[in-house]
């Protein structure tokens, strides 16, 4: 099995596939490197309490969005909005500041719009 990744990643997928007796090639075909800031939009619509609700997929992203807001704006703009986190993993690298913290129930994007729903109370439309 061909395995196209990213270079900067989990052997979580690869240890599985070989723990179920695939023959695994991985290929390295590209580089994520973090934003080094926020675009002008993104930093104003936040500067203005604009965004309530921002959604985080992995430990790596979580850490460099919150930084970038931190660095970019004042800490309390993390006050005015919500982080649903894909995981545990994720909620923790987000670090704290935040108004709440939404955790999805298993690492995917289903588990993580019925944790959005559940803490809407249903007003939340995906």
């Amino acid at each position: 099995m061909l395995y196209l990744a990213g270079e900067t990643r989990g052997a979580v997928l690869e240890q599985m596939l070989q723990d179920a007796g695939f023959s695994l090639l991985s290929r390295d075909v590209y580089r994520a490197k973090p934003a080094d800031a926020l675009s002008h939009d993104a930093a104003q619509a936040f500067a203005r309490g604009d965004i309530d609700l921002v959604l985080l997929y992995s430990p790596r992203s979580a850490r460099v969005f919150r930084d970038l807001l931190r660095k970019e704006l004042e800490d309390r703009v993390l006050e005015k909005v919500d982080a649903a986190c894909l995981s545990p993993n994720v909620a923790q690298a987000a670090g704290e500041g935040w108004r709440r913290k939404i955790v999805a129930t298993n690492p995917d994007e289903p588990a993580l719009l019925a944790a959005l729903e559940a803490a809407y109370g249903g007003g939340f439309d995906g």
